[in-house]
């Protein structure tokens, strides 16, 4: 396992990522939190928890350019054609330590691009629902956005094009296509869910509209 974790957070809610990073006890140089003004996470408050914290340079509520730029940040960091897997997190996901390593286990087991925890309980510990190409997607099958984790060295990226909402949806199908994802079983996963913002919601027909005409079917 050659993990990193990356959180997008804002200011107010360094207090979720302070307690996600206590709670999976990663080594601090493999934890990585992108922030945004006009409320960014204060270093000092995340010192000896994530040794990398960088600052977007515009206010943008934007999911797909946080996390594309530590996706971006963690390539530097490795060598090429180096394995390594990313656990993308929101900083209000709940965990154990034990739940990562799981869909890390489960990602490698199977030559995955993909995992995420089944936040239903549909599925047994240790069961492991694979999708590829176009398996058709639904609520209870998607890997939500709050926590995922991803091969690295496959590179993929969120598409800009998607500002809030369907940002991980189109993530997902891409994982799909190139290697497929994995729905994990047992894990104790959870997501505090803050309500998405107004100007999220206006985005939401457009972005679900933009996702159709690129991959010709519905997200869900």
């Amino acid at each position: 396992m050659n993990l990193w974790l990356l959180v997008p957070c804002p200011g107010r809610r360094t207090h979720e990522l302070v307690d996600l990073a206590k709670t999976l006890a990663l080594p601090p140089n493999r934890v990585v939190a992108v922030t945004t003004p006009p409320d960014p996470v204060n270093r000092a408050d995340v010192a000896g928890l994530a040794d990398t914290l960088i600052t977007m340079p515009s206010p943008d509520m934007l999911f797909g350019v946080w996390l594309n730029t530590g996706l971006d940040h963690i390539a530097t960091q490795v060598r090429d054609g180096e394995t390594y897997e990313i656990a993308c997190l929101s900083s209000d996901a709940r965990c154990t330590a034990e739940d990562v390593p799981l869909l890390v286990d489960a990602l490698r087991a199977h030559q995955l691009a993909m995992t995420g925890p089944d936040l239903h309980g549909h599925l047994a510990p240790g069961e492991v629902l694979i999708s590829r190409g176009a398996d058709p997607r639904t609520l209870h099958n998607r890997i939500h956005g709050s926590a995922f984790v991803v091969a690295g060295e496959l590179g993929l990226r969120f598409d800009p094009q998607f500002r809030w909402w369907y940002s991980d949806d189109d993530f997902e199908t891409q994982a799909r296509v190139t290697g497929g994802v994995g729905l994990v079983g047992g894990t104790s996963f959870h997501h505090l869910d803050h309500p998405p913002t107004a100007q999220a919601q206006e985005w939401a027909p457009v972005d679900r509209a933009k996702y159709v005409a690129k991959w010709g079917h519905e997200p869900w």
